[in-house]
């Protein structure tokens, strides 16, 4: 892996420790993605090939997750995009008023000429 890629796992992998449900499972999500876009195993990203690799014929028992709200991990998403969404109207608002003063200004120059 090159170094941008280890640097954008490590961000990804970091929010692993989110206090927040949707992060976690989101970051969760980013992390199999970015391995599987690579043709990659958790197994090739530990290091596995110091140990024996596991055989494709092996059972693999599937691990559930236990004391996780799905409903209050989307419904904190949701809150934190609604957050971001009302953030950027903000922000919008206030650049279309700097643009109408810039312009404003241009269109009085123009007319005191």
């Amino acid at each position: 892996m090159t170094k941008a890629e280890l640097i954008k796992l490590n961000r990804i992998l970091g929010m692993l420790g989110s206090e927040h449900d949707g992060e976690r499972a989101a970051a969760a999500q980013a992390a199999s993605k970015f391995l599987r876009d690579r043709n990659l195993s958790w197994w090739d990203l530990i290091g596995g090939d110091r140990a024996e690799k596991p055989r494709r014929d092996q059972v693999v028992h599937r691990s559930y997750e236990i004391g996780i709200d799905h409903q209050q991990a989307v419904q904190s998403r949701i809150r934190q995009l609604q957050a971001a969404k009302d953030a950027l109207e903000v922000e919008n608002k206030r650049l279309r008023a700097r643009l109408s003063a810039i312009a404003e200004q241009e269109r009085r120059a123009r007319f005191d000429e």
